[in-house]
């Protein structure tokens, strides 16, 4: 069985019109999870929010501060090519905490 991480709260990282990521792709891709059989052939994985420690496996403290502060504002940028909105860092911890969860799915399988 394949797992699909999927959550609504991904669908909330918006990073502007211009940019090639948008919440678009994921709204076709939940449109196709609703076909029966492609439904049938896939898990549904909720994710939880990663912790603080968690994301701290892999990024230093003073990275995930910096993230943590574009909490709630409409519109930032990481770097000229990750742009971030009000729910980004949110969907941020939905993300990694998915991952954890798959490697979880996988280890307990």
């Amino acid at each position: 069985m394949t797992g699909v991480v999927k959550h609504r709260i991904f669908i909330e990282h918006k990073t502007g019109p211009s940019h090639p990521e948008s919440p678009r792709r994921l709204e076709v891709l939940y449109e196709m999870l609703k076909d029966k059989d492609i439904a049938e052939r896939l898990e549904i994985l909720s994710p939880r929010k990663a912790s603080r420690e968690e994301i701290e496996y892999n990024h230093m403290p003073a990275y995930f501060d910096y993230v943590a502060k574009t909490e709630g504002l409409s519109s930032s940028s990481l770097d000229m090519d990750t742009q971030l909105s009000a729910k980004s860092f949110e969907a941020a911890l939905y993300a990694a905490g998915g991952v954890l969860l798959g490697i979880d799915a996988l280890i307990n399988t």
